[in-house]
């Protein structure tokens, strides 16, 4: 039996292979597979499984065949599997101090930070990132135990935004200083996972004008009440 890869950080993945086993009077017909995790054995009637072992630990997996007749392989395969502790670090929240800002307002972005792996994460770096294009900021971020969590802060300064709709990415690791269970590059994947907050920016002069309108329906309001009393006083 054949496994691949037989080493890599939990959770891994491996598929296993036993299309080389034969029988020298007969034909396999079942394959019995035993991951060595603790969980169920599969016989099936393919020579090939995947598994994911999702806990660090060194594992031994076997293959037991049967042929035509019913009579199981005397020599059992056998692999060792090396699920490695690691990291994993994600975004797990992503707030603002205000989500319908005007031009000039000061809005204060916070990021969870979250090592979801099984062993703890060094210091990194998160990215704040503005439209796809503008670092708002790559802020220091804590070491963090498994199952840790931290928060990080950037502020944007409203006031040369155009107004709209602006989206902000929050990046966990954004410099691949911490070797993760996840390990992107590994699979080609050249993004990390991140969270997205969308924000409606409005123009200065739209909200001031508005305030000034309700200022006007108050006074107005008020002045109509006061009239309302004088007449009661004339009469």
């Amino acid at each position: 039996m054949s496994a691949s890869p037989t080493q890599g950080s939990a959770p891994l993945t491996v598929s296993f292979n036993g299309s080389g086993s034969t029988d020298a009077d007969g034909s396999v017909v079942s394959y019995t597979f035993s991951f060595g995790d603790g969980s169920a054995d599969v016989t099936q009637s393919s020579p090939t499984i995947q598994h994911t072992y999702n806990n660090a630990g060194d594992y031994f997996a076997t293959l037991t065949v049967k042929d035509n007749t019913g009579a199981s392989s005397s020599n059992i395969a056998s692999v060792e599997i090396k699920a490695i502790a690691a990291p994993d670090l994600i975004v797990s929240a992503l707030t603002a101090s205000n989500n319908q800002a005007r031009q000039g307002d000061k809005v204060t972005f916070t990021a969870t930070i979250k090592n979801q792996g099984q062993a703890s994460a060094a210091a990194s770096k998160t990215e704040f990132l503005l439209d796809g294009a503008t670092v708002l900021g790559l802020i220091d971020t804590p070491a963090l135990a498994p199952g840790g969590s931290a928060t990080v802060t950037v502020n944007w300064l409203t006031a040369s935004a155009k107004k709209g709709q602006h989206t902000i990415k929050a990046t966990a690791d954004k410099t691949n200083v911490v070797a993760e269970s996840n390990d992107y590059a590994r699979f080609g994947v050249t993004s990390r996972p991140a969270a997205l907050f969308f924000l409606q920016l409005e123009a200065a002069e739209q909200r001031k004008n508005e305030e000034v309108g309700q200022d006007v329906d108050d006074q107005s309001g008020k002045d109509h009440q006061t009239e309302t009393l004088r007449r009661r006083k004339i009469r």
